[in-house]
């Protein structure tokens, strides 16, 4: 995912600067719009939606200030930086009553500018993951009201009509007397179980959509893929994966009651009478804090140290996932000892779900899949491409330390060793998948120079985020990747030059260059001479 930005300046030198700059080098943005005052900045506002504007403090008409105050007051959802000189520096602050995100002092250093945008798209995904997790559980919450027959919010019929038509619906149950260390805390349990199905569903090309009903009843409602020649035999295969991973790793045994297709809202009620599961059990059981009428907190602060963990992991922050996760050790640490297991267990459960998302990373190597600073997941998830159906989780549990099922003892000293060999094993993994990330760049660079090869096709060849391309690219051969890219062609029209008769124009277009002129330019600017001059010279 992009962010889309817009520019407003009235000096035009400074808006082309800005693009130019952006297009260049801030892979993660797209410059939607420009405008050169508050009144044209405005509108293009409100026509696109942009995520961030990056506005000049002094323009004719309505200023950068006066501009931040109207989006205030109007809650556009758009974040603002503002660009001033020094001399205006004390009156721009006063632009942070209106929320305005950040500033740049004119004239702005491009790397300042660079540092700027990632912070700005890092805080967008960071709120946009968060209107997930909300959107999610609300979504979670409306379902089980339509099952229970309780009152729906307003609003919720569309949602709940994309989520469930034609969807097959199953009910999961027995798994409230499972032994172990999710033993009396379900919340957890329900948790654990709801990352394995949705990896599992991924291996399967499924979407589905798990909600907890009761405290020993779930539903999952499921949307084969349309390719499913025999959607028989794949629910048979999948309703067989789902039970045999759930007991694998988590020691629960767990029934699948499948209660057929969706075909209107008014039938999910009674799908779910009809099957005649319901228990009558409360929705609250032992240490649930209500669940799952309410939503527990360890299980929404799990689900967020997931969701962020994992955008670590997708888009290659080695530096950043360690200091959250050992900081989240050690508050874990920190706590009061009948408090530190509940929550060694909610981060010990997000440890181990991340791990089999890491060895499913490492499965696919050499095969498609996603690596390091994986392209196209910004959301957080960054396990979106889909692997074999034996490669996502082995039919055996893994070998590894951090995914056995831990025992009574789990607690702080237990979860360090895990964060760990997480850890370790993810430094490991991205090592190996840079190494080969950054082979099969220069390889493709090589056969591709001709053609557009630009940062985003060549990031989306080795599925890696272009941003995280650019920078590993620059720190394993010491070169930024336009000049690499750039002293490639030209050593390739040296010698188109030193052994043919082709024109400039021909070798300007066989070395990856439209204009003559710009080629030209480039030429003499790295060699000193035109290309004629350096073919007569020759």
């Amino acid at each position: 995912m992009k962010g889309k930005l817009i520019i407003v300046d009235d000096e035009l030198f400074i808006r082309k600067g800005l693009r130019k700059l952006i297009e260049v080098y801030a892979d993660n943005w797209v410059v939607a719009g420009e405008a050169k005052n508050g009144e044209e900045a405005f509108q293009l506002l409100e026509s696109l939606r942009p995520d961030l504007a990056i506005v000049d403090i002094r323009m004719p008409g309505l200023s950068g200030i006066e501009l931040a105050e109207r989006v205030f007051r109007q809650e556009i959802p758009v974040k603002l930086v503002i660009l001033t000189g020094h001399k205006d520096f004390t009156h721009a602050q006063a632009a942070v009553k209106y929320n305005v995100s950040d500033f740049l002092l004119k004239p702005c250093p491009e790397q300042e500018v660079l540092m700027m945008l990632e912070r700005m798209y890092g805080l967008i995904l960071a709120e946009r993951r968060q209107r997930e997790r909300e959107e999610r559980l609300l979504t979670e919450e409306a379902v089980k009201a339509l099952l229970l027959r309780l009152p729906l919010h307003d609003g919720m019929t569309p949602l709940l009509e994309r989520q469930l038509l034609g969807r097959a619906c199953w009910f999961v149950s027995g798994f409230a007397d499972t032994k172990g260390k999710f033993a009396g805390n379900m919340p957890l349990l329900q948790f654990a179980m709801r990352n394995i199905m949705e990896e599992l569903l991924d291996t399967f090309a499924c979407n589905g959509c798990y909600v907890a009903i009761q405290y020993n009843l779930a539903a999952l409602f499921i949307a084969y893929p349309d390719s499913a020649g025999h959607p028989a035999r794949l629910e048979q295969e999948l309703c067989h994966s789902l039970v045999t991973h759930i007991r694998e790793l988590l020691g629960a045994d767990i029934q699948m009651t499948a209660a057929g297709v969706i075909p209107s809202l008014a039938l999910v009620p009674r799908l779910y009478e009809q099957i005649g599961l319901s228990t009558g059990a409360p929705a609250a059981g032992p240490e649930t804090d209500g669940w799952p009428g309410g939503h527990n907190p360890l299980f929404t602060g799990a689900q967020a140290l997931q969701d962020d963990w994992m955008y670590f992991i997708a888009n290659g922050y080695p530096e950043r996932l360690r200091e959250q996760v050992m900081a989240e050790v050690a508050s874990v640490e920190a706590l009061p000892q009948p408090m530190q297991r509940s929550r060694a267990q909610a981060v010990s459960t997000v440890l181990q779900t991340l791990g089999r998302k890491i060895i499913r990373l490492q499965s696919g190597e050499g095969a498609g899949q996603t690596s390091g600073g994986a392209a196209g997941d910004d959301s957080g998830a960054g396990s979106g491409q889909q692997a074999s159906r034996d490669s996502l989780l082995p039919q055996a549990p893994p070998s590894f330390p951090f995914m056995e099922i831990l025992s009574e003892e789990t607690d702080a000293c237990g979860l360090r060793r895990q964060a760990e060999q997480l850890l370790d094993l993810f430094g490991e993994w991205q090592e190996r998948s840079n190494r080969q990330a950054i082979r099969q760049t220069l390889d493709y660079i090589h056969e591709n120079y001709m053609n557009d090869c630009s940062l985003s096709e060549v990031a989306a060849h080795v599925h890696f985020n272009p941003a995280y391309l650019s920078t590993l690219f620059r720190k394993e051969t010491g070169e930024r990747f336009v000049n690499y890219i750039t002293r490639v062609r030209m050593e390739q029209a040296k010698t188109l030059l030193n052994n043919t008769d082709k024109k400039v124009a021909e070798i300007a277009q066989l070395a990856g260059y439209d204009d003559p002129n710009y080629f030209s330019t480039i030429f003499r600017k790295m060699y000193g001479v035109t290309p004629n001059k350096y073919r007569k010279n020759d």
